[in-house]
């Protein structure tokens, strides 16, 4: 199963180029893939993976080292906060919505509202200061 998810997954991914468009709006792009795989697969929001062999650490690679390119750009014309490492930013884009999974899973917050605040939250995590 996680084997299927991750050649779909990446399989998406690819299609996304990280040096094409606004950074800003290339990531609102990647937010909403990363969205679209969480929901087309809602074993991913559950606790039937945890301990799984299959879940390799490295399973995110493909996803972090392209959107890390992406926040690379973005950081270099001043778009994205340069202050923070972009490996960093990466990994706390794929953490975020890995809580809005898990707050869905233990019912704590409507779909609608979770993909509203991974979203919202990832944005805002990644923006350059305005002020």
């Amino acid at each position: 199963m996680i084997g299927h998810i991750s050649a779909d997954l990446t399989s998406r991914v690819d299609r996304l180029d990280p040096e094409e468009g606004a950074p800003a709006e290339a990531l609102g792009q990647w937010l909403d893939l990363l969205w679209d795989v969480l929901a087309k697969y809602p074993i991913l929001h559950t606790d039937a993976l945890n301990g799984a062999p299959e879940l390799d650490p490295q399973r995110h690679v493909p996803i972090t080292d392209r959107l890390t390119r992406l926040i690379e750009r973005g950081q270099a014309v001043g778009e994205f906060d340069d202050r923070v490492p972009p490996p960093w930013l990466a990994a706390a884009v794929v953490g975020l919505i890995h809580v809005a999974a898990a707050e869905m899973a233990a019912g704590r917050i409507s779909t609608t509202d979770a993909r509203r605040a991974f979203r919202t939250s990832a944005l805002h995590l990644c923006r350059a200061d305005r002020g």
